[in-house]
């Protein structure tokens, strides 16, 4: 999952829904490419919700690696 621009502190995917019609499935783990520490991150009807790690890998865009059930 790509996230343009780098989040301050939180970012959305609304399509990862965890139920429902259009869910993509249970996520089971999520990563930040480039980041070595582990990320907190929800999933729920709102979607899945990474939050940002205080340090930076890039300054134009982030990747999160998105392990599903």
């Amino acid at each position: 999952a790509f996230a343009m621009g780098v989040p301050e502190k939180e970012v959305v995917f609304p399509e990862l829904v965890e139920s429902g019609p259009a869910a993509a499935g249970r996520v089971r783990h999520v990563t930040l490419l480039g980041h070595k520490g582990k990320l907190a991150w929800t999933q729920d009807a709102g979607g899945l919700k990474v939050q940002a790690p205080p340090e930076k890998p890039c300054d134009h865009a982030v990747v999160f690696k998105v392990e599903t059930a």
